[in-house]
Formats: structure tokens, C-alpha cells, sequence
């Protein structure tokens, strides 16, 4: 006898969906067998099927022959997510489903051998991939069912234990379905655990990490260690506009399908940050040249706080104060190129764009003209100082670049000054 489930596989962040066909008393073959390009954790599922169904009251056809297609057959399956499915297929093919919901849901979750369903990663792309698909709902283990929800469009069963999903198929009407308020979780994931005010002093830091915050720009530290430089660096998911609930569920896909996303989370609500070890850095600042550095928008030293500075009161500015700059500037550059293809932010700008939206006055020019010819700087480097300018200039809420915009943009160019003098 021949049954069908349907189940989803991991491919990156995406899911797609896979057919899981069951077919039990095969005259040639008196096996399990898996095929449709399974990989380890699939083929071990076996044995964890057959322990579940019998710990659980449930008959294994043995001596029958059991064989598994995971279609599309030319695709890899990792993961134990299709436990749950195979095992559905088995029970199905021994006539105990009346439901009709088979076809109509998709089913994740590795067994154990008692018949508990165990969380799987990927669950919010596999959400995703059964809406496209048009299905009515997605069964999930119960420490993924809030990450699941989060998908408007789809019904989302939470399931602990195989028995509870083989009652799911025959009584749909007897579960509750999985209900969350996306945008409220994100909200209350949105909290960070550090501030900017937590750096003491170093206000040119602050303000050249508020200036590459809000125009998009990169931007490299220098500095001896415990100056403060990965404190500031941490705290740039602070100034940044909030996440829409878009960029949360993308960020949230990641974790989920890396594993690291706690059942109590359900959303990822900040912006991550990730650093690379210091002695790493140390030998990458050795080889770095002079034109990667043109390619770098600022440059800014962060000196040793002296003792004295560190014992006194912090009076800098929250990131909440410099959020709400940072996004004003953003939103003058979301207007300004509304027309443009493919350019968001200031520092996104091409040639044609920074002679359009980066004009300066007469006056403006002849600081620009020192600096260029005073430090060598490259055609490179005089773009990226126009670009920097500009998203001063938005900071400002300026419509023009003033000299004060560019002097203050040159000084970001600390690099350029060392290497060529």
C-alpha cells in the first residue's frame, strides 16, 4: 500500500518542499529502505521509526518490506525533520488515518525513541515554503511552533509526541492552532543589553560611527587596545533604525536554521554583530595597502582614555539621541533617490550620482583642493570624501555640502595622512 506526507527540506535559508511516498509489503525488497538522496541523519531515521511506533502502540509491517521516496529524488535531504513524516507514512499505509488533512499539511520533527517529537532547525523556512505551496497548515514540535506562527497565512500545530500527531490528522478540529502577534514579539525583542553611552568620552569616535551609520559607510578603527574600539564597534546595532518585521523574519530564518534560536525567542528583534579575533587583526592591518584603504569611506584614530576620564561621570549622548539622527539622514537619502535604481544610502552613490547630489560651493572647494594636494590623495579617495560630506551635510539637515561638511569628512581620512606622509 502506498501513502504520502509532506514534509520540507533545507536548502541555505530556503526550504522546499519534499513528498515523502511510503510504501509498505513490496514483493522484492523485506527492508526499510530510504532513497531520494538522504543523507546520514535521514538513513539513521530507521531505527529511531521503528523504536517510536512500537514504544507508542504502534505496529511496524515487519517481514513486509518497507520503502521511502523522498521526491524531488534529485535534490539532498539533511536533517532528522522527515522522522515524523516517514513515520506518518507507515501508520498511514496500515489504514489508520480517516482525515482528510494529509495533503493538505506539512509535518516536521525528529523522533525519539519513545515517540516525543524533537525540535528541528529550519522550521520558519519551511513555514514559509508551505505557504507558497498553498497548503493550509504546517505541524511543527511544540519548541517550534513560535518561530512557525510568526507566518501570516498558514495554521500552525504544535505537536509533542507521535501519537498527538496521528490525532492531529484523524481530529484537526480538536487542536488549537498556533497564535502569535509578530509585531509585538518584535518589540519586545527589540531591547539591547549595551548602549553608546556606556564608551566613555571618545566623542570623534561616536560622531564618525554616527556619520558611517547614517550615509551606510564602512569604517576602520585605529587605535591601542582597550581604547575602546570594539565597545564602539558593538553598539552600531544601536543606532540604527529599528528592524522591520521583513528583516526580523530574515534574521530569524538564519538562527533557525543554524540551531541557535531559543524555542522562548520565536523572533529576532536586534541587529547582530560580529567580531573577528584581535590577533586576526593584527595581521591584517600589516598587509593592508594603500589603495584598500582608499576603498575604506573613514578612517579614525581612538586614542587610550586617560584614568582620569574614566572615573568621571559619563555625560555623552544615549543611542536612542543618535537613532533618531541616524534615521532622519536615512530618510532624506530614501527621498532624494527615490528615482535612482538600486541606491538607498549615500555611500552607494556612483560617479554620475556624486556630481548630481554632491555640488560644492566656491568656498568649499579650496579645502578640498589642499587636502587633495597636501596628502596625495587618490580620485578614489576625493569621491569618498564628497560622499561623506554629503551625509554630514544630511546630518545637518542641510541641502548643501558647506566647507564645514568637508573640512569635517577630510578629517576622516587619518589613514590617507600616515600612509603618504
Amino acid at each position: 500500500m502506498l501513502f504520502k506526507t509532506i514534509s520540507a527540506s533545507v536548502y541555505g535559508i530556503d526550504a522546499y518542499p519534499v513528498e515523502v511516498e511510503v510504501d509498505v509489503g513490496s514483493a522484492y525488497m523485506k527492508d526499510f529502505n530510504v532513497v531520494g538522496l538522504p543523507d546520514n541523519a535521514v538513513k539513521e531515521s530507521r531505527e529511531r521509526i521503528k523504536s517510536a511506533l512500537r514504544n507508542c502502540g504502534f505496529e511496524f509491517p515487519y517481514g513486509q518490506g518497507v520503502t521511502i521516496n523522498l521526491a524531488p529524488a534529485d535534490l539532498r535531504k539533511e536533517g532528522s525533520g522527515f522522522d515524523l513524516p516517514m513515520a506518518l507514512g507507515v501508520v498511514g499505509c496500515q489504514g489508520q488515518f480517516f482525515g482528510k488533512m494529509l495533503d493538505q499539511m506539512m509535518f516536521l520533527g525528529e523522533l525519539s525513541l519513545d515517540g516525543s517529537v524533537r525540535p528541528v532547525r529550519g522550521a520558519l523556512s519551511a513555514a514559509i515554503a508551505a505557504r507558497e505551496r498553498g497548503l493550509k497548515a504546517v505541524a511543527v514540535p511544540e519548541s517550534n511552533a513560535r518561530e512557525a506562527a510568526v507566518v501570516d497565512g498558514i495554521c500552525v500545530f504544535a505537536l509533542k509526541s507521535l501519537p498527538q500527531a496521528v490525532d492531529l490528522v484523524n481530529s484537526p478540529e480538536s487542536f488549537e492552532t498556533v497564535k502569535v502577534d509578530a509585531r509585538l514579539m518584535l518589540n519586545e525583542a527589540a531591547q539591547y543589553s549595551v548602549d553608546l553611552r556606556d564608551v566613555h568620552r571618545q566623542q570623534a569616535a561616536k560622531r564618525a560611527l554616527e556619520v558611517a551609520c547614517a550615509g551606510g559607510h564602512n569604517i576602520l578603527f585605529i587605535g591601542p587596545p582597550g581604547a575602546g574600539k570594539t565597545m564602539l564597534a558593538k553598539r552600531i546595532p544601536t543606532i540604527l533604525p529599528p528592524m522591520s518585521l521583513e528583516e526580523a523574519i530574515e534574521t530569524t530564518r538564519i538562527h533557525s536554521v543554524a540551531g541557535t534560536l531559543e524555542s522562548s525567542q520565536g523572533l529576532i528583534g536586534t541587529r547582530l554583530f560580529r567580531s573577528p579575533h584581535h590577533t586576526m587583526i593584527q595581521r591584517y592591518v600589516s598587509k593592508i595597502s594603500g589603495p584598500l584603504l582608499d576603498r575604506i569611506d573613514i578612517h579614525i584614530e581612538v586614542p587610550a582614555v586617560k584614568y582620569e576620564e574614566l572615573r568621571a561621570p559619563s555625560s555623552s549622548e544615549d543611542s536612542a539621541a543618535v537613532r533618531g539622527r541616524v534615521i532622519a539622514a536615512q530618510e532624506r537619502q530614501l527621498r532624494r533617490f527615490k528615482e535612482e535604481k538600486k541606491t538607498y544610502c549615500n555611500a552607494q552613490m556612483a560617479p554620475k550620482l556624486i556630481r548630481k547630489y554632491c555640488a560644492i560651493s566656491p568656498e568649499g572647494e579650496k579645502p578640498l583642493e589642499n587636502a587633495v594636494t597636501r596628502l596625495g590623495l587618490s580620485a578614489r579617495a576625493h569621491d569618498r570624501i564628497l560622499k561623506v560630506a554629503r551625509t554630514i551635510a544630511d546630518l545637518d539637515a542641510s541641502e548643501n555640502i558647506q566647507s564645514k561638511h568637508l573640512s569635517e569628512a577630510i578629517q576622516y581620512r587619518t589613514l590617507d595622512r600616515s600612509y603618504w606622509s
